[in-house]
């Protein structure tokens, strides 16, 4: 098969942020055990219940990303995390030549559907940015803060980062890896895995 006939179907306009937050919809309480651990302790590394010992300080970094990895791993095999470590296994395992085709199919596949792809990589950006935006105000409104201070969920004088930092591995970080994941996948992982 040549590399040409490996060639995919057009890619849609917003066909990868669509399947992205398809795949963030599904397992959602297995989802859910990765994404919440991971914004609790960012939650907690930002002075959310007070100060830390820096023993634990950096014990606590540590486990956010595992906690990422496992997500990312779950949003690779499309809300399968066995499946996902499988295909990121393949990236490194397997026959030499298999993986050579697809790395030359990878400048194919974005030669075909680069406006598409970029369009895809636009709107991904944008939402990027408005989320950014839309937390970092959120977090910083006064009465967010007092309300919670008031039922002894967030460390007098905290400040905004840990409301900031909780919302951002929420809702920011599970849409970045499941886009990423999504990329990966139609770039090369799912030819990779097709020709095995």
């Amino acid at each position: 098969m040549s590399i040409k006939t490996m060639s995919t179907k057009p890619l849609g306009y917003a066909e990868l942020i669509t399947n992205s937050e398809q795949i963030r919809r599904k397992n959602s309480f297995i989802k859910f055990l990765f994404v919440f651990p991971a914004a609790f302790i960012a939650y907690i590394i930002h002075g959310g219940i007070g100060p830390l010992l820096q023993s634990w300080f950096i014990n606590l970094e540590f486990l956010i990303p595992m906690f990422q990895t496992a997500l990312f791993l779950h949003f690779l095999g499309k809300a399968n995390i066995l499946k996902g470590f499988d295909r990121f296994v393949s990236i490194f395992n397997g026959d030499a030549w298999q993986k050579n085709r697809v790395l030359q199919y990878i400048p194919v596949n974005v030669a075909n559907s680069w406006i598409p792809f970029f369009v895809n990589l636009m709107i991904f950006m944008a939402m990027m940015i408005g989320f950014q935006i839309g937390l970092s105000i959120f977090s910083k409104m006064g009465f967010i803060q007092s309300f919670l201070e008031k039922w002894n969920v967030l460390y007098p004088n905290a400040g905004s980062a840990p409301i900031y930092a909780f919302w951002k591995n929420s809702i920011i970080v599970p849409i970045a890896l499941s886009f990423l994941s999504v990329v990966s996948n139609w770039l090369f992982l799912d030819k990779l895995n097709e020709i095995k």
